[in-house]
């Protein structure tokens, strides 16, 4: 497992705006995110386990204009084991096609489903080590 830059457990961040951070590799377990805006942050081989991302906002406000090549929050290999993803906004399946696992992860029916059918390997408890 490659060493965390930075050490955010149990922080609370609700309601904040974690916009262009560079999180990737952070670990952020049990980090609260909930009702967080988190715009172009990178949270690229973060680990989420059990955090609150309940209510967030992935991505790039709608109608913001952005010199940005990316409108999308980086999700690539963070492990949202168990996180809380209910009532979040503006993510699809899609989203979260890259992530390592969103096992145990309360998500609301509707993207649970589409996950489901899209990429039911990221609900499936994973072998360390191992995707899919």
């Amino acid at each position: 497992m490659p060493t965390c830059r930075a050490d955010l457990r149990d922080a609370d961040l609700s309601e904040t705006s974690v916009h262009r951070a560079d999180l990737a590799d952070a670990d952020l377990q049990s980090v609260n995110l909930s009702d967080a805006y988190l715009g172009t942050a990178d949270f690229t081989g973060a680990h989420l386990r059990k955090a609150d991302l309940s209510e967030a906002h992935f991505g790039v406000f709608a109608g913001v204009v952005s010199s940005e090549e990316t409108q999308e929050t980086r999700l690539v290999g963070a492990d949202l084991r168990g996180a809380d993803l209910r009532g979040i906004r503006n993510a699809t399946a899609q989203t979260f096609a890259d992530v390592k696992t969103l096992f145990g992860a309360r998500l609301d029916p509707d993207l649970e489903a589409d996950i489901e059918v899209e990429y039911p390997e990221l609900l499936e408890p994973q072998v360390e080590g191992r995707r899919g």
